[in-house]
């Protein structure tokens, strides 16, 4: 596998102080101040080497995007293990992203995810976006603090959630229960589908509880902003 470039001062940030190892080189532009020096500094203190490059040289290894002074070749990102997340203990809180292609959309999500105390995500190894560093950017580092799994049959890892006393509370439109309605103080898995398609059919039919959210003039919510209306709901119950 290829390495990756991460860029933004958040998401360089957070990976530096939760996985230090995951980098191989950090790339900056200009004179560094404020939070890329102090990012400098730690990556130094770490043997993590730092190389100074042109502002469009940056540019460039950034997509054309606008990297805010850094940039950080890294080793690709490794997907969590769903077993050792359930295993932590307590009640956990997984969400389900099934089917949301857009990068951006994504990051939001996981975002939103820890932000609002998400034991973990799921997404399915089709119809979604990898982990990238659009989806790194967009998550504003967010990666870099909440366990991502990667699942090979969606359907079969919820079937084996249920099995293990999981509530499986499933995002769709029409006349369901308001969130706030639906006990999701255990264990829980919020699933939430793409904004064309929704959840997959198979995975509606398993759910233990249907959720949706009135609409007061559109008749549709963007995807990341409803997951953190699910989220907080889920939250506030717990809290």
């Amino acid at each position: 596998m290829s390495n990756e470039i991460l860029f933004g001062v958040h998401p360089v940030s957070e990976w530096l102080e939760s996985a230090a190892s995951r980098f191989i080189e950090i790339v900056v532009s200009g004179a560094p101040s404020g939070r890329v020096a102090e990012i400098i500094k730690r990556a130094q203190a770490q043997n993590i080497p730092v190389r100074q490059v042109s502002n469009s040289a940056l540019r460039q290894l950034s997509g054309g995007r606008n990297p805010k002074g850094i940039a950080a070749f890294v080793h690709p990102y490794a997907y969590a293990d769903l077993q050792a997340i359930i295993e932590t203990g307590g009640a956990p809180l997984l969400l389900v992203v099934d089917g949301v292609t857009d990068p951006g959309n994504l990051g939001a999500i996981i975002r939103s995810a820890s932000f609002f105390g998400a034991t973990g995500i799921i997404v399915p190894r089709d119809r979604s976006a990898p982990i990238n560093p659009v989806v790194e950017r967009s998550a504003a580092g967010a990666v870099a603090r909440l366990p991502i799994c990667q699942a090979n049959s969606l359907l079969r890892t919820l079937e084996r959630l249920k099995e293990r006393g999981f509530s499986i509370v499933v995002s769709v439109l029409g006349p369901h229960p308001l969130p706030s309605d639906v006990d999701m103080t255990g264990p829980t898995v919020l699933v939430v589908g793409s904004e064309g398609r929704g959840v997959r059919p198979s995975v509606r039919r398993i759910a233990s509880s249907k959720v949706s959210l009135p609409s007061a003039r559109t008749n549709s919510l963007n995807v990341s902003a409803f997951s953190a209306v699910l989220l907080y709901s889920a939250w506030s119950q717990r809290s």
